[in-house]
């Protein structure tokens, strides 16, 4: 692949470039507050260029925005949110609304200044000064608005991020080295399989391109299991003393599907959305090397042993994008993956993978419909939300009381200020919804977490 991922991203918006014409309007601010020259000619020019910078960042924003509700993302803006997403108070105390109000006692022309710009008559420069207040003002909103999409951007978004990307990544170099390594390894084992798969992520781990990511909970470092990642790395790698950290945040990114490691692409497509102007090169590049690498030893696990062809069907992104179903499905996810479900979780064994085809296996069912409307009446919005956590807890999914579990997720699952209270009495009244016993058979009949549980009561 290209050593310039950040760059080759970057240089195919370069003349457009969103993030960095947002933040030259502040430089150019700035500059016009520290001008040596007193002459209005200069400083009329200069606050119409602002004026009309900022006209034009808005309708880049416009664009970038209308992609976002099309689940595309054309760059990463890596803007300082706390600044740029607040009501901004740009031009208070500036030189340049000082000037602009002063030169207003006369009309341009008495400068020698006539000028007509995007359809927009400027007489004096108090139509200059109206014309950049407004746009700031317009420009304050659109980040605002640009910062809660990303906030709470739709499932997909993300992971369209990561595509994009991924498929400017070259995969020729990384394709080359596996296939040599496959030459060398003579004799080709699922145990050797197995040794290369433990391996390149524990090689991706010790880059550090997770350092980011937030400090794991002591919950997450316990579900490590270091022994069984041991049992598969060689003779003699060297595992540095943050390993377990590292491991515990790799958690979220990825589940299993038997032998199969899923990578969560929308999860890692958030992260390098977010980290991207920090990680250097190497770092970025490993992410798209891994997704290659793991999908190239997959296909040679499923040559060995039938069962991994299997399991990479299972894998398969299964979306309710572009459907009705969506919203409702879009927003339960959001909860179920949060930080805040982690500890409700009765078992490892129901994984954000289960968990979310557990909800796209609801909405396609014959109860998808009946959520449906209801979810289309906001007034519903909060009982069918408790009612469904009802469901989870009833199911055996989650556990604590009520109570409890309303005090985690509530604040996320409707707003930050709904009472716990009510939250848990909707739960309590789960049977409400008409899909309580499907998501409970669901649970009970489902193979995979049948097995688990009678191999641990014939353990026991």
């Amino acid at each position: 692949m290209s050593n310039n991922l950040l760059n080759d991203f970057s240089q195919k918006t370069k003349d457009g470039n969103l993030r960095e014409r947002v933040t030259e309007f502040e430089r150019a601010l700035v500059a016009y507050n520290n001008l040596i020259t007193s002459v209005p000619e200069v400083r009329i020019h200069f606050a119409l260029s602002l004026a009309h910078l900022v006209y034009n960042i808005n309708k880049d924003l416009m664009v970038y925005l209308d992609g976002l509700n099309k689940c595309e993302c054309s760059e990463v803006l890596d803007l300082d949110w706390k600044k740029y997403g607040l009501k901004c108070k740009w031009l208070n105390f500036s030189q340049l609304v000082s000037d602009l109000k002063t030169y207003g006692r006369s009309t341009l022309k008495d400068f020698g200044i006539t000028i007509s710009i995007c359809d927009i008559e400027i007489n004096t420069s108090l139509d200059i000064l109206h014309w950049l207040e407004e746009n700031v003002n317009t420009m304050n909103n659109l980040l605002l608005e640009v910062k809660n999409k990303l906030k709470d951007a739709p499932r997909g978004l993300y992971k369209n991020f990561f595509i994009k990307l991924y498929d400017e990544f070259d995969q020729g170099q990384t394709t080359i080295d596996y296939e040599e390594w496959e030459m060398r390894t003579g004799k080709m084992t699922f145990d050797r399989l197995k040794t290369k798969h433990t391996t390149v992520v524990a090689d991706f781990l010790k880059l550090g391109g997770l350092r980011y990511a937030l400090q794991p909970t002591k919950f997450e470092i316990e579900q490590v299991e270091l022994e069984k990642v041991e049992r598969y790395l060689e003779q003699g790698y060297v595992i540095p003393n943050d390993f377990v950290i590292f491991c515990a945040k790799f958690k979220r990114f990825v589940s299993w599907e038997g032998e199969v490691l899923v990578l969560d692409k929308d999860v890692m497509g958030k992260y390098l959305y977010q980290f991207y102007y920090k990680l250097n090169s190497v770092e970025r590049r490993s992410f798209f090397e891994l997704v290659t690498t793991l999908n190239l030893i997959h296909q040679s696990m499923a040559k060995v042993k039938y069962e991994v062809a299997e399991q990479l069907k299972l894998a398969e992104d299964i979306t309710l994008e572009n459907t009705k179903y969506f919203a409702f499905a879009n927003h339960v996810k959001k909860v179920m993956f949060s930080e805040e479900m982690t500890p409700l979780i009765a078992d490892k064994r129901f994984t954000r993978k289960y968990m979310g085809q557990l909800v796209d296996d609801l909405m396609l069912s014959e109860h998808g419909d009946m959520i449906v409307d209801r979810w289309l009446s906001k007034s519903k919005h909060k009982t069918l939300i408790g009612n469904f956590f009802g469901c989870l807890k009833s199911a055996g999914i989650i556990e604590g009381s009520n109570l409890g579990i309303a005090q985690h997720i509530s604040a996320i699952a409707i707003d930050k200020n709904y009472p716990p209270k009510t939250f848990a009495s909707y739960m309590g009244r789960c049977e409400d919804l008409p899909c309580c016993e499907w998501i409970c058979e669901y649970v009970k009949l489902d193979k995979s977490v049948r097995q688990s549980f009678d191999n641990s009561s014939t353990e026991k």
